[in-house]
């Protein structure tokens, strides 16, 4: 059950996001870029799950296109029921609108299987994660529909990939109280 202060601040930090005019938002996603493409397990990655990004989120589609140029694999989300699925793209042209208009790959194409992933695989892939608002504890509050927090509640120990948030400064507050179901990113990257 998400808190009234979890509300408050996912209105307030969006509005913030919002209101930002195009040439901050500009500067502060190359800051961004630039500090996701120098982080080590950005660099040692095989494999990145990734969102698309939409509307005033922070722009993934510069990490998508380093990283496809790299050779690093590249997953994004596709809403399945109330599951996120990842598949494989080659490019941003293998995506299209879908879950409330949000850019997703096709359904039936190389889907990342979490299962038969051995550990030290898991350890070569990133997973960057959206959210409204971070702490910098690694704390998130997201868009409220626990999508991201079921997905890397699968992941347990310290075979787990590096969960990694992304956001404009806007977006960090100083504490957030987490709920029993969230799960904390390991680092969050902020302009």
């Amino acid at each position: 059950m998400e808190t009234n202060r979890h509300t408050e601040l996912r209105r307030e930090k969006c509005r913030e996001r919002n209101g930002m005019d195009e040439e901050r938002r500009a500067e502060q996603n190359a800051v961004i870029f630039q500090k996701v493409a120098a982080l080590p397990a950005y660099l040692e990655a095989e494999a990145i799950l990734i969102y698309a990004s939409y509307r005033s989120e922070t722009d993934t589609f510069s990490i998508i296109g380093h990283a496809l140029s790299q050779k690093k694999k590249v997953y994004c989300p596709r809403v399945e029921k109330d599951q996120l699925v990842f598949y494989r793209i080659r490019s941003k042209e293998d995506l299209r609108p879908g879950y409330r208009g949000i850019p997703e790959p096709e359904a039936g194409k190389e889907r990342w299987l979490f299962s038969s992933q051995p550990a030290r695989i898991r350890k070569k892939e990133l997973i960057i994660v959206p959210g409204t608002v971070f702490d910098g504890s690694g704390h998130r509050i997201g868009y409220g529909g626990g999508f991201y927090d079921r997905f890397l509640s699968r992941f347990k120990g310290a075979d787990r990939p590096c969960f990694v948030g992304i956001c404009f400064g806007c977006q960090m507050t100083e504490q957030i109280i987490p709920q029993a179901h969230d799960v904390d990113m390991d680092l969050v990257i902020h302009s």
